[in-house]
């Protein structure tokens, strides 16, 4: 609410992102877990599909896809 600087941000990306998920549930946000991704074909054509993450640990964001579909193969 109060903007970000990046001495703000500190230096773990999985905890930003953490700060920012709780306080978005605490505000009610609807879906919080949803978000855009965007990959592309092997020729540079961008392709955007709405996933729900489903976890967070340090290996990185879980989420699912149907790795059949088009836009999982890219």
């Amino acid at each position: 609410l109060a903007g970000l600087t990046e001495a703000d941000a500190g230096s773990d990306p999985f905890a930003l992102f953490r700060l920012w998920f709780n306080q978005a549930v605490a505000a009610g946000v609807h879906e919080p877990n949803a978000f855009a991704l965007a990959t592309s074909t092997p020729d540079g054509t961008p392709s955007v599909r709405l996933v729900l993450l489903k976890g967070l640990d340090d290996r990185g964001f879980t989420f699912f896809t149907n790795y059949d579909s088009r836009k999982g193969h890219e």
